[in-house]
C-alpha cells in the first residue's frame, strides 16, 4: 500500500490498516483549542448511528462525570457537503473537567469514519463554535 502523509509517502507492508491519530496543539500557554484527527472503521453490519452509540457508550465508561449534549447534524466541507453528527461532551479526567465538541462523518464510498475533536479546558463559547464551524467547513476531500 502506498502511504501519504504530510511529508512524503511510503510504501507500508501488506495487511496493515491505516489507524492515523493527527494532533493539532495550541500554542503553549495560549489556552488554545486543541483538533484531534482520526478515521475509524466501522465494524462488520454495523451503521454510523451505532457506531456512534458504541464510541459514546465507551467513554462514558472510561471516566467520570460524563455530559453529553444532543446529537445533531453536521457537515463536512463546504464544496462536498458530508453529512455527519456533532455533539458536546464534558467529564473529569485527572482531576480536571474536559470539555469537546465531537464530529463524525462517514467517508464516502466507505466504511470510515473521520472524527475531528475540538477540545478546551473551559466550556464552549460561540467564538469557540464559530470557530469549529469554520474548520470542518474548510475541509476537501482528497481526490
Amino acid at each position: 500500500m502506498l502511504y501519504h502523509f504530510q511529508e512524503g509517502h511510503i510504501t507500508a507492508p501488506l495487511h496493515v490498516t491505516d489507524r492515523t491519530m493527527h494532533l493539532l496543539a495550541p500554542e503553549p500557554g495560549s489556552g488554545g483549542m486543541t483538533i484531534a484527527i482520526s478515521k475509524d472503521p466501522l465494524e462488520a453490519d454495523e451503521t454510523p448511528p451505532e457506531f456512534l452509540k458504541r464510541q459514546l457508550n465507551d467513554l462514558s465508561r472510561q471516566v467520570s462525570k460524563f455530559t453529553r449534549s444532543e446529537i445533531e447534524p453536521a457537515f463536512l466541507g463546504a464544496g462536498q457537503k458530508i453529512g455527519g453528527s456533532k455533539f458536546s461532551v464534558s467529564y473529569k479526567q485527572q482531576g480536571k473537567t474536559v470539555y469537546h465538541v465531537q464530529s463524525l462523518f462517514l467517508l464516502p464510498d466507505t466504511r470510515q469514519v473521520l472524527s475531528l475533536t475540538f477540545s478546551l479546558p473551559v466550556p464552549f463559547t460561540d467564538e469557540h463554535h464559530k470557530m469549529v464551524g469554520d474548520v470542518l467547513g474548510s475541509f476537501v476531500l482528497r481526490e
